[in-house]
């Protein structure tokens, strides 16, 4: 997380050429090293501001929102304005919503989580395009290596008898030979 209430000095004079002036600028980055995202105000409205950690997330970001965030229907996911390779970073619309990190309420939860299944429902079917290969493979050996982290991070959420039946399934990935390619949402 970033500590600035101002655009690094390149994204600054990029956000400019794109947007225009900012009245304000607002730190959104996520808990954790890596992550630069400004909330930025103006004229042309509200933006994100987000700059990825390495080049093939920005590619694969970027390529997301170009390819299947216009599928999602209007409103119900960012826009991406503009990008720059060159600084790894997007410039997206700003799209009404409320975390639900802190909220309690299991209907509340049940209904974003129905939401959330209906829209990933949409990006599944608007990237059915093949992946190469490579990736595909990367794929598989990130999800065998992040097991046990999904696993920890959904506690109590899977029984037992769930978990050794992921456990099995995965660690059975590696021998099924090449798989068809998709698309996967990381955040999902």
């Amino acid at each position: 997380m970033t500590d600035s209430t101002r655009l690094p000095s390149p994204l600054h004079a990029w956000v400019g050429s794109v947007l225009g002036p900012q009245d304000g600028v607002r730190d959104s980055s996520h808990d954790r090293d890596n992550s630069q995202v400004w909330r930025v105000t103006g004229p042309a409205g509200d933006h994100y501001v987000k700059v990825a950690p390495k080049p093939i997330l920005y590619t694969r970001e970027t390529r997301a929102y170009r390819m299947a965030v216009p599928h999602l229907g209007h409103g119900n996911a960012p826009v991406l304005r503009d990008s720059s390779a060159q600084l790894l970073a997007l410039i997206l619309t700003a799209v009404d919503g409320e975390s639900l990190k802190e909220d309690e309420s299991p209907a509340r939860r049940r209904t974003a989580h129905r939401q959330a299944g209906q829209l990933l429902r949409r990006f599944h079917d608007a990237m059915s395009g093949p992946l190469v290969q490579p990736e595909a493979d990367r794929v598989v050996e990130n999800t065998v290596a992040g097991l046990d982290k999904h696993l920890a991070e959904a506690g109590d959420q899977l029984s037992t008898t769930e978990a050794d039946l992921l456990r099995h399934l995965v660690s059975a990935l590696p021998g099924c030979g090449p798989l068809p390619a998709g698309w996967r949402n990381g955040d999902f």
